[in-house]
Order: structure tokens, then C-alpha cells, then sequence
């Protein structure tokens, strides 16, 4: 019985233009921005924009 080779070739990742800083998120959902960033360890986070 003969056994074939499987394996990983590449890995790859891609990272959104956008940003979106810890006091946006904490506007957003009414949560302190101190919990993002001392709490959470988030000063800023990736996000997807209109046009990606």
C-alpha cells in the first residue's frame, strides 16, 4: 500500500486599510475606552472599508 505526501504550500494574510481606535469603539458601544485599552489591551483595531 503505497502512501502520498499532503503538506502545507504557503500561508497568506491580508489586513483591511481601515482602522477604528479605541475611543471609536467605546463610543460605539458605550463602554469606557480605558476597559479597550487596560482591560482588552485594543488601542486600534482593522476594519473593512466600503471599497475592499
Amino acid at each position: 500500500m503505497s502512501h502520498q505526501s499532503i503538506g502545507i504550500t504557503s500561508i497568506g494574510y491580508y489586513l483591511p486599510t481601515g482602522r477604528m481606535t479605541s475611543l471609536e469603539m467605546s463610543q460605539l458601544s458605550n463602554t469606557p475606552e480605558n476597559v479597550f485599552i487596560e482591560k482588552i489591551g485594543i488601542f486600534q483595531k482593522c476594519v473593512v472599508t466600503d471599497d475592499e
